[in-house]
């Protein structure tokens, strides 16, 4: 399955204490270090910054924060944590299995 794939992606940045942004479908971003993913791509950020803390004042406080993976539209990875190769490799294997 390709979600257990970028789960398992995913819990690689969380080993190696990256920082990632994810924009939300509403639009709004939360960078911060992924400490938890599951099957359905719900995450956890520890220390928590909002894109635009104008718009989102009460976010200023949290310390962690728990995003739905339903409500995930991007992942933004930094350029030196980003395995093209790999995440290449395995839409191209997904696409195969999906044709047959």
């Amino acid at each position: 399955m390709q979600s257990q794939f970028f789960q398992t992606y995913f819990r690689g940045l969380i080993e190696r204490c990256v920082s990632v942004t994810i924009e939300l479908k509403n639009g709004l971003q939360i960078q911060g270090q992924i400490t938890y993913v599951d099957d359905n791509l719900n995450f956890n950020l520890v220390d928590p910054e909002v894109s635009d803390p104008l718009k989102q004042p009460q976010l200023m406080t949290l310390r962690n924060s728990f995003i739905r993976g339903s409500t995930v539209k991007y992942v933004h990875i930094p350029q030196e944590e980003l395995q093209e190769e790999v995440l290449i490799s395995a839409c191209k294997n997904e696409v195969k299995k999906q044709k047959q």
